[in-house]
């Protein structure tokens, strides 16, 4: 279950999957474990959402 906390600041949504548990187990961001994973996605988009507010401010 989302927090409705969460969903109240950013509209983005990381979700859990097994690839994101991974990557700290190798010491990489998942960017670098593996950018193309649903959660290195995730984050890409909650950076950018994070950019364009703070553009906007």
């Amino acid at each position: 279950m989302i927090s409705p906390i969460i969903t109240y600041f950013f509209k983005t949504v990381i979700p859990e999957n097994i690839t994101l548990g991974e990557a700290p187990m190798y010491a990489k961001p998942i960017n670098l474990f593996d950018s193309s994973a649903t959660g290195a996605d995730a984050f890409r988009r909650l950076t950018e959402e994070f950019v364009e507010r703070l553009a906007g401010v």
